[in-house]
């Protein structure tokens, strides 16, 4: 045990705090010092360097991967913990897979020994894994490579943050003139940016695992929370339920009646009230964040959904949500410190400046998605599989995949999954002209 630190940095999201209570109990059983409640943190030292400190002074540290993905602070623990590593190679990362999960982050594809409990029920239930992670903890355990065969192609999904390793071709963030760089100087710059492109140009993608994690590397200067949601076919309520997590202990009854006073709050009341709620969310979140980043995904169904209202009454009231959604959410950015980023499909751009404060501010504050330039899409495709130890046979696929694609933007969710698909069918490490035939 170490005497000046840390055996186990236990890193994990709050959703995931029964699981992670299994497995710090697991731990401590096992005569191991661990790092597991954030209020072991030191008083007095900044958030986000109290956590580098205490990795800093962890022997190991385990990442818990939850079905609902990873926390907010658990992305920074995931980059410090990779910064020491890089800088200690002795430092060891070990992913633990959580009861549930089925969607592995790619991004922790190069770290080899992992541990999954994924098929349990809970922990308790694969006591050969549990015994597997604490021989891991020792360095007892020999690496299994074959753990680490992630597809690094998201198929029809969205890049997340922690695939943002595999993400490629809208450039960097530190080029103004690409599309990355481009999101990241204007959201640094303004309170609202809305991303425009077409269906299937990688919008969600874009925000995801190049905006977000830009914003991460910026901790020094400003510490940002990340919230995240689809408006849907009740903005005012999905908006309520956005700042009102149930609790474990709140009935689903009462959670609901609830949410309904909420949003009946959020259609009568001033526009301003989000950004009281902000402020207040944002002082009892873990380590008190600077600025929210607050991200609209799917924008255009504000007007698709209200378009199959139903009841002319029905849709007048859909509309008046819809309007009073929008004035709240930019009011916020006046009041609060917030940036709500957003993205929306072209086709949906007329609905869009129909309002008139989100034409006085577009296209100044826009970031517009176009087809990626070949060169761009087969760094996409050939800097994954290089990453992820794969090879092309013959190398001349990659040609043929690009000739397939085409310069359509619309068609990059298919190249994802046609390259998924090639994954699964490849023979070893290589990907196959075979192989994609049969994508």
């Amino acid at each position: 045990m170490r005497a000046d630190g840390f055996d186990v940095f236990i890193s994990y999201s709050r959703a995931d705090w029964r699981e992670a209570a299994d497995i710090e109990k697991l731990l401590s059983a096992a005569s191991l010092k661990t790092f597991f409640d954030r209020r072991e943190l030191a008083p007095g030292l900044p958030w986000v360097r109290a956590l580098e400190d205490a990795i800093g002074k962890s022997s190991v540290v385990i990442i818990l991967i939850g079905a609902r993905g990873f926390g907010n602070t658990q992305q920074y623990e995931r980059e410090f913990a990779f910064y020491k590593q890089t800088r200690d190679p002795t430092f060891r990362i070990i992913p633990v897979l959580l009861p549930g999960t089925t969607d592995t982050p790619a991004g922790l594809l190069q770290l080899l020994t992992w541990i999954d409990f994924s098929a349990a029920g809970k922990i308790a239930d694969a006591p050969d894994e549990a015994a597997r992670l604490l021989k891991a903890l020792r360095a007892d355990l020999v690496p299994d490579a074959s753990a680490t065969n992630i597809c690094p192609y998201r198929g029809l999904d969205a890049f997340r943050e922690e695939d943002s390793l595999f993400y490629f071709g809208r450039g960097r963030a530190d080029d103004p003139s690409t599309p990355v760089g481009e999101l990241v100087a204007k959201t640094r710059s303004n309170s609202f940016v809305m991303v425009v492109g077409r269906s299937g140009s990688g919008k969600s993608s874009l925000v995801f695992a190049g905006l977000i994690p830009a914003l991460r590397r910026d901790h020094l200067e400003t510490f940002w929370h990340v919230i995240s949601f689809r408006p849907g076919a009740d903005p005012l309520r999905t908006l309520a339920e956005t700042f009102n997590v149930r609790r474990e202990d709140e009935g689903v009854a009462g959670y609901a009646s609830k949410i309904t006073d909420e949003t009946a709050r959020l259609r009568d009341g001033n526009t301003s009230l989000l950004g009281h709620v902000i402020r207040d969310y944002l002082a009892k979140a873990d380590g008190k964040p600077d600025r929210l980043l607050l991200y609209v995904d799917q924008w255009e169904e504000l007007y698709a959904q209200a378009s199959a209202a139903g009841t002319e009454e029905r849709l007048v009231q859909q509309r008046r949500d819809v309007d009073k959604f929008i004035d709240i959410l930019l009011a916020a950015t006046q009041t609060a410190p917030v940036t709500i980023v957003a993205t929306v499909r072209a086709d949906f751009y007329d609905s869009l400046v129909r309002h008139p404060q989100l034409r006085s501010v577009l296209p100044a504050q826009q970031v517009n998605l176009s087809s990626i330039p070949r060169s761009e899409l087969r760094i996409s495709i050939t800097e994954p599989a290089r990453i992820a130890g794969l090879k092309f046979d013959p190398p001349s696929l990659v040609d043929r995949i690009l000739d397939d694609t085409g310069e359509d933007e619309g068609m990059l969710p298919l190249l994802q999954y046609a390259l998924k698909e090639t994954f699964a069918y490849r023979e070893g490490n290589v990907l196959t002209a075979a192989s994609y035939e049969r994508s």
